[in-house]
């Protein structure tokens, strides 16, 4: 019977394993099947960052979002580089999916950020989360950082985890915003502060 009992364990076990490995894989396959992929590792990395970004859109509410005939429009603010920002605003400017049009433009801590709907600091910016903290302190704005570990204020911060990009959340922090993380964004991010 104790055999029995054990199996039943680590098959429920392995079932909830199975489960949540089953759930990754089809997001991920979903966010990489959306991008074509470049051959560089620097490219794949930002495409597979650009795909988060774009599917954060679906799975975080905002209090303030205004639509037009149904579709939202999402502004993602990007604190980088030329080339990053270049890079996004190729991949993502003027994407339309269902009920999202998503505009990039770049921004910096002395641009006024009320139209900013995710503002996101990329590691190759010379800007640190803590410069925009004044103005995204009482906004609903998701922030979205990549550092390696997520830095205050930051409500999705990317990682390299085994060479995969893997993100980390605070649902504290985004409800603090006035932001709403579902439960399957949750459920996929590789640890929830």
């Amino acid at each position: 019977m104790t055999g029995v009992l054990n199996t039943r364990i680590a098959f429920n076990l392995g079932t909830r394993a199975s489960f949540r490995v089953l759930i990754l894989a089809s997001v991920f396959g979903a966010l990489c099947s959306f991008f074509v992929l470049d051959v560089s590792a620097q490219s794949s990395e930002q495409q597979i960052k650009a795909a988060f970004l774009y599917h954060f859109c679906s799975y975080v509410q905002w209090p303030n979002i205004s639509t037009v005939n149904g579709t939202a429009t999402i502004v993602i603010g990007i604190a980088g580089s030329r080339r990053s920002l270049g890079y996004f605003e190729r991949t993502l400017a003027g994407v339309h999916k269902n009920r999202f049009n998503l505009i990039v433009r770049p921004v910096a801590p002395s641009d006024n950020l009320e139209s900013i709907n995710i503002l996101y600091v990329t590691n190759d910016s010379g800007f640190f989360l803590k410069d925009f903290q004044k103005l995204t302190a009482k906004s609903p704005i998701l922030t979205v950082t990549e550092e390696a570990t997520i830095p205050d204020g930051s409500m999705i911060n990317f990682v390299l985890r085994e060479d995969k990009v893997r993100f980390e959340a605070s649902n504290s922090r985004a409800t603090a915003a006035s932001l709403k993380l579902s439960s399957q964004l949750l459920a996929i991010a590789v640890q929830v502060h």
